[in-house]
């Protein structure tokens, strides 16, 4: 039976809520494989694989390349000052026959992908930045589980991989024919016929630092009696060592019936994340922290809202309308 890894609820817009531990588990809310596959028919470049319990990393002489690409549900208000290391885990496709043991190179995508439509010819074979890149192996045959530290890519490119997901690709395409298949999202269908059920499907692991402030609120996870919920006052009535913002039994009370005269004592309120700029957004997901921009448009995606890009890709010709600062 397979392991099933506790899913993190995703956050709302406002606060990151969800961060107890020093490592978050992020699972795959997005994949598919493209393929060239120049002399296959329908023809690979304009061809969906989203239906397979694989992923393709291949170069073949005559079919061309195939290169994998995923996203994971990477929590809003997790920085890339945070982050310790970060860990993709893989598994085999079972039911494929296997392939080569390869070398792969993982970038982060220039632009979102939409999995149900996707195509070599729709994402220009997988747009991807070429600056910033983890790499690793996969092992030969059908049968294995692996893992690729990714720590470089995300540190170094988190808005995109959150916004946009990651390309695996082989580090080197060609001459050599070279193939292996991962198993995709997918392979959790018990109803596909190509389910094996020693399949996994992608997971990233995000590892923070042990002094990382998760709430915003000034104080060290390591230290902070309530990491999840901001609580700059630490506050602790009944001294369980769980803070009053996050304690289901806290020995005190919710105003006004407290603080009185043979009332309980008042309990901490949850305070809000830093937002310097009060456009609702907090900081450690603000795209323009310093500056009011309340749709956080960034036409560009390159991390840097509109309003405050030097070269932000709208406003132009032919471009869209930029977001104007509020």
């Amino acid at each position: 039976m397979k392991i099933i890894f506790t899913v993190l609820t995703i956050l709302s817009a406002i606060i990151c809520s969800a961060l107890q531990a020093a490592a978050v588990n992020c699972p795959d809310i997005a994949d598919v494989y493209i393929d060239q596959c120049l002399d296959c028919s329908p023809v690979g470049l304009n061809t969906n694989y989203n239906d397979k319990t694989r992923l393709m990393i291949s170069y073949h002489s005559t079919h061309g390349i195939a290169r994998g690409l995923l996203k994971f549900d990477i929590p809003s208000c997790i920085t890339a000052s945070q982050i310790q290391s970060a860990t993709l885990y893989l598994s085999s496709s079972g039911h494929t026959g296997g392939g080569n043991a390869i070398n792969v190179s993982i970038h982060a995508l220039n632009s979102p992908f939409n999995e149900n439509t996707e195509t070599w010819n729709t994402h220009s074979g997988g747009d991807y930045d070429s600056s910033v890149a983890s790499s690793g192996a996969l092992p030969a045959g059908n049968d294995w589980k692996t893992n690729i530290n990714v720590t470089t890519l995300l540190v170094g490119n988190l808005h995109k991989v959150r916004t946009n997901g990651l390309l695996i690709k082989l580090t080197t395409e060609g001459p050599t024919k070279l193939y292996q298949h991962i198993a995709s999202r997918e392979c959790d269908d018990t109803s596909n016929p190509n389910y094996v059920a020693a399949d996994e499907p992608p997971r990233l692991e995000i590892s923070l630092k042990t002094d990382a402030d998760s709430d915003g609120d000034g104080v060290n996870n390591s230290q902070d009696n309530c990491p999840n919920k901001c609580n700059s006052q630490q506050h602790d009535t009944d001294y369980d060592g769980i803070g009053d913002v996050c304690d289901p039994t806290p020995g005190c009370a919710s105003p006004p019936n407290c603080g009185g005269c043979g009332t309980p004592q008042c309990c901490e309120v949850e305070c809000s994340l830093p937002d310097a700029d009060s456009d609702g957004t907090p900081d450690c997901a603000d795209n323009c922290p310093a500056i009011c921009n309340i749709e956080q448009l960034d036409a560009d995606k390159d991390g840097i809202g509109d309003v405050c890009d030097t070269s932000p890709g709208c406003g132009g010709c032919g471009q869209p309308q930029c977001e104007q600062s509020c």
